[in-house]
């Protein structure tokens, strides 16, 4: 399903060796200094940490579950979501499904497509249609919640973090021409930019690729509960981040801090946290959505 070894043969690896060779070109070496070279223990360890800090990614041998296979089709994935939101109207959603994105190609870097309510026909506030998803995870599914301090506390609503202004508008761009509650969005669970810190993932986006937020990721998960499990292996990439929302730091200048996460508790439960910027980990994943082009 993804190609998780790039090696030297590829395209990208060819590319890093002419990169190597014009440096090794450019010290003019003789014949002594190259054997050094060829004998030194800390060539193969020194070259190992340039590349990886190079990706900028804390290098992550996790992978998805194996109960996790890719995208349900739609129509399953709609029905599961009437079942929680029985209200959702989604006669042109359909309408949508079998005249036009027949017509549209998923692009690069997605795994397929997701069925997605528009939060304003769940409810009024983007943190009221949060909750009531979040409670439809933690409830239909029977799992324990676990909530930081920070963003929410027992008996009180949880905060989802606000929409990314910049994100919102390659999201109306992605859904344009739908009509329906539900829309239809090329995403990816993760995959793309599992081990890389929050900065590292929106540096890494495509040009074409955007964050998404909170709701959206909930409702991928609530049509894909089987893409986070609890693991006491702690081989699975466990943890959604959803850089389309952010919190404001408390700093003066405003800056962005941190974006909302899930994960999945060993105990079974779900957890609601915020993910600092600059943290990378093994099992970090940040769900993302693709502008498809449109003819």
């Amino acid at each position: 399903m993804f190609k998780t070894s790039i090696t030297s043969a590829d395209p990208q690896g060819q590319q890093a060796v002419k990169v190597f060779e014009a440096v090794y070109n450019s010290l003019k070496l003789d014949e002594t200094r190259a054997q050094n070279i060829n004998e030194s223990y800390e060539l193969k360890t020194a070259l190992q940490k340039a590349l990886t800090d190079a990706t900028g990614v804390y290098w992550s041998e996790h992978g998805y579950p194996k109960q996790y296979r890719g995208p349900r089709p739609l129509d399953e994935q709609i029905d599961a979501l009437l079942k929680h939101f029985p209200a959702l109207r989604v006669d042109e959603t359909l309408l949508f499904m079998r005249n036009s994105l027949p017509k549209i190609s998923p692009p690069f870097g997605a795994e397929g497509w997701f069925a997605i309510p528009r939060w304003e026909k769940v409810a009024s506030e983007y943190g009221v249609a949060f909750n009531k998803l979040f409670s439809e995870l933690v409830i239909k599914h029977k799992w324990k919640s676990h909530i930081d301090d920070r963003v929410g506390t027992k008996g009180r609503p949880v905060t989802p973090g606000k929409p990314n202004e910049n994100m919102l508008g390659r999201f109306k761009r992605t859904i344009k021409g739908q009509t329906g509650d539900v829309v239809i969005v090329p995403a990816q669970f993760g995959w793309r930019h599992r081990g890389r810190s929050l900065v590292q993932a929106h540096r890494a986006m495509r040009r074409n690729e955007f964050g998404l937020g909170a709701f959206a990721v909930g409702c991928m998960l609530l049509t894909h509960h089987n893409r986070l499990i609890p693991d006491k292996s702690l081989q699975h990439l466990n943890t959604l981040i959803c850089p389309g929302d952010f919190y404001r730091s408390g700093h003066d200048d405003g800056r962005v801090e941190d974006s909302p996460q899930f994960s999945r508790w060993h105990d079974g439960g779900i957890s609601f946290w915020r993910h600092s910027t600059g943290v990378s980990g093994p099992d970090n994943t940040f769900v993302t959505a693709f502008v498809p082009a449109f003819d």
